[in-house]
């Protein structure tokens, strides 16, 4: 089956591909290279179709077998999948193998500005909020960066993002950044594939105000909203509230 255009690898799916790329390289056999690992070809096999999950102590083995020791090639692409950068294995999963084919994404946020539209500067200020060392703050923009490549793809999923409004007033990094994050999103909104509309910052109370959530579509539907950004009208709980009254701001 042909890899689909624009579909982001797992962690998994990279070491399998990099494994049978070097092992065809060096002219060895699926058996061969089980044999020196002391496995069956089957393993082998499973970890190239990234169906079977590779142990470090298989990718310590390959990087010995490949001469790769010095770079812990493999070493490293294992610990991603173990280890994934920038959450538990939960969200590893969400980011790295749901988001990446998702036809459509809808999200409701009433604190911060989701990923997928984040500027870096913005992701770095919310990072290092956290206390987090730089490097690593680095490393998680890196990675929330590459996932929001799935926007830049020929076929983008449809995006329907609902933000509580005092999210554009929280001042994450100071103005600079958050006028960069604004523009930003205004730049954004303007895809055809994306809406972006806002919960007035003055309304009583909204369904989902005490988390936020993101939901997966996988097959597109005809858009009841509205392109770009729209105020959301006023609600209340109970019967009755949510989302309607579009209109410009």
């Amino acid at each position: 089956m042909a890899q689909q255009v624009g579909v982001t690898e797992t962690p998994a799916q990279i070491f399998g591909r990099e494994l049978r790329r070097l092992r065809k390289k060096a002219g060895l056999t699926q058996t061969r290279v089980a044999r020196s690992y002391g496995c069956s070809g089957s393993l082998i096999s499973g970890i190239e179709r990234a169906i079977r999950v590779p142990q470090l102590d298989f990718a310590e083995a390959m990087d010995r077998l490949f001469g790769l020791t010095d770079t812990h090639f493999f070493e490293r692409l294992a610990d991603r999948i173990h280890r994934p950068i920038g959450g538990p294995h939960w969200y590893a999963r969400w980011a790295e193998e749901i988001e990446p084919v998702a036809v459509v994404l809808r999200t409701w946020d009433p604190l911060l500005i989701p990923g997928l539209l984040q500027t870096a500067e913005y992701a770095k200020a919310l990072f290092r909020g956290r206390l987090a060392p730089e490097e690593e703050v680095e490393q998680l923009t890196a990675a929330r960066m590459r996932r929001q490549e799935i926007l830049n793809r020929p076929n983008p999923p449809t995006l329907s993002v609902i933000l509580d409004e005092w999210v554009l007033r929280r001042p994450i990094g100071g103005p600079v950044v958050m006028a960069e994050q604004l523009a930003h999103l205004l730049e954004l909104a303007q895809r055809r594939n994306v809406t972006i509309q806002l919960v007035p910052y003055d309304t009583w109370c909204s369904d989902g105000l005490l988390s936020s959530f993101c939901h997966r579509g996988t097959r597109r539907r005809a858009d009841r909203g509205v392109r770009g950004v729209g105020r959301c009208g006023r609600s209340q709980c109970g019967p009755g509230s949510g989302i309607g009254d579009f209109g410009e701001i």
